[in-house]
């Protein structure tokens, strides 16, 4: 399991709110610099937990506002 990328309400009930184990959530702007950043973290994180059944996602709030 990769980092997974939020794009709507549905796939962040899907993902986020259904799944039974620990989730690791970035709310990010691409205009951010430090959400930028921390992108290479957040992919390594989603690597080295992905056995662990932790899951890493993120959404961008400029396309998604709903979800911020």
């Amino acid at each position: 399991m990769s980092l997974i990328h939020i794009t709507s309400a549905e796939q962040f009930k899907n993902e986020i709110v259904n799944h039974p184990g620990l989730v690791v959530l970035d709310f990010r702007a691409e205009w951010c610099g430090p959400c930028r950043m921390i992108g290479p973290v957040m992919e390594e994180l989603a690597n080295e937990n992905a056995a662990k059944g932790v899951k890493v996602a993120k959404v961008n709030v400029d396309e998604n506002p709903e979800l911020a």
